[in-house]
């Protein structure tokens, strides 16, 4: 109990910060489907979006085995966000260097 009071993290507020984590996390997850979806032609969107959830489902279980690694070398704390965050900067680099194709007279 002293940790949580020291770093002045309340067990109270966790509900409400998971419930915004949860609604920012599905917000994203929508929009990297319509990216994806906006950006390959018909003929291989189908194929693109799958691609595209197989690697956040790769994520999905990469994730967890990260953060244990972290947890039982004793790092977690300082080392977890700086992790997650790279992930997250190299999704981010990946998602504005991605040449857009427009079709002539889209629209309109």
């Amino acid at each position: 109990m002293r940790l949580r009071a020291r770093r002045g993290l309340r067990p109270a507020a966790l509900p409400g910060r998971h419930f915004l984590t949860g609604c920012f996390v599905f917000s994203a997850q929508g929009l990297g489907y319509a990216f994806v979806s906006a950006n390959h032609p018909p003929q291989v969107r189908a194929s693109a979006l799958g691609r595209s959830a197989g690697a956040g489902r790769i994520g999905a279980i990469v994730g967890p085995v990260v953060t244990g690694a972290l947890v039982t070398a004793g790092v977690a704390f300082p080392w977890g966000f700086s992790v997650f965050a790279a992930v997250g900067v190299l999704g981010s680099l990946g998602m504005t260097t991605t040449r857009i194709r427009r079709a002539v007279g889209a629209g309109r």
